[in-house]
């Protein structure tokens, strides 16, 4: 009898441990760790368990801060986080699989508001003061939200998918990742599709250098029916200025740029760094994988550092690492499962 008394307080005892077990605790909004510099990691979780969540990177303390939006909000963010913006004082949370976007508060992870019926949202872009960009997988249209209220307010038929964005020189620039080769031009003051530029088989990132180029990255189709290659485009003409073929055979993905617009980065198994005025794409990485798996990549404003992923083996938690220039690792610290696309945030 004693001994099953004694197990019974034991388990009772846990219990209790689980029940009052806080979590991340966040201070008060006015110090809160959300406004210093660091970068938001979005973990993607497994397709269709609902078991994405978002983490906080804090350059500040260096520390990793998961699961930020459900301790605040006391539920998941939903099915594939994918992509987060951030503009003024509120962020906008991607869910694809989920079809929505939450709209949350940057200093507190609050959320503000759920946009629902969209179909399978990735990126969000910010084109003017009160309206932003969806893109959208599986469907030919461009969603358009009005980015004070998170309210829909309208679409853009543009005849295909739709995956990164980006805005210069006044035109927005999408990219038709899944199956396309195409760059649609929009004229954000109208919405109107301006003109296509055909490129080469699923053009999956871009990035815009300090002369207004556009650069993106092909990786020449999953099934690799095209040779990946990283194209330029001159932004006044919209004439491509320069095609890199990559080796046939491989998958670059995650083309970013540093903070003085000058470098490029990409995945190819490796991580390789290029100057915009390299006459050739380097022939080796500047990080070797060393049997990492590396998802998404984001150069830090400072220092010349590289961040990135680490999806290990797509099922379970991974990894936020930290290179030097030179391609040595600096840190490394858990994420959630599958972590993904990088956002900074920085004073």
């Amino acid at each position: 009898m004693r001994i099953v008394s004694c197990f019974l307080i034991l388990i009772l005892s846990i219990m209790s441990c689980e029940r009052n077990d806080p979590g991340p605790v966040f201070p008060a909004s006015s110090g809160s760790i959300f406004n210093g510099n660091g970068m938001f990691i979005m973990n993607e979780g497994n397709y269709t368990r609902g078991n994405g969540s978002v983490s906080f990177f804090s350059s500040d303390s260096g520390r990793i801060y998961n699961n930020i939006f459900s301790s605040v909000n006391f539920r998941s963010p939903g099915d594939i986080p994918f992509s987060f913006l951030i503009t003024g004082d509120t962020g906008f949370i991607v869910v694809n699989n989920s079809g929505k976007i939450e709209m949350v508060e940057i200093s507190s992870m609050k959320s503000l508001k759920t946009t629902t019926s969209l179909i399978s949202p990735r990126y969000i872009l910010e084109v003017g003061h009160e309206t932003g960009y969806i893109s959208n997988l599986y469907s030919s249209r461009i969603s358009i939200i009005d980015i004070r209220t998170g309210n829909l307010k309208g679409s853009i038929e543009i005849g295909m998918s739709s995956e990164m964005m980006l805005m210069t020189r006044g035109k927005v620039y999408a990219a038709s990742w899944s199956g396309g080769n195409k760059i649609v031009v929009i004229d954000p003051d109208n919405h109107s599709v301006i003109k296509t530029i055909q490129v080469t088989k699923e053009p999956e990132s871009m990035v815009v250098d300090k002369l207004l180029r556009l650069w993106v990255l092909c990786s020449g189709g999953y099934l690799g029916d095209d040779n990946p290659a990283l194209i330029c485009i001159d932004t006044h003409t919209d004439e491509i200025v320069s095609h890199h073929l990559l080796p046939q055979g491989s998958y670059p993905t995650s083309l970013r740029i540093n903070s003085q617009s000058d470098t490029l980065f990409f995945i190819n198994n490796g991580i390789y760094r290029m100057e915009i005025d390299a006459a050739v794409v380097p022939l080796s990485p500047v990080v070797e994988s060393k049997g990492r798996n590396f998802y998404r990549l984001e150069p830090s404003p400072v220092k010349g550092d590289i961040f990135v992923t680490d999806a290990v083996d797509y099922q379970g938690k991974g990894f936020l690492l930290l290179y030097d220039s030179g391609g040595n690792l600096k840190g490394e610290w858990e994420a959630g499962i599958i972590p993904g696309n990088i956002t900074t945030k920085y004073k």
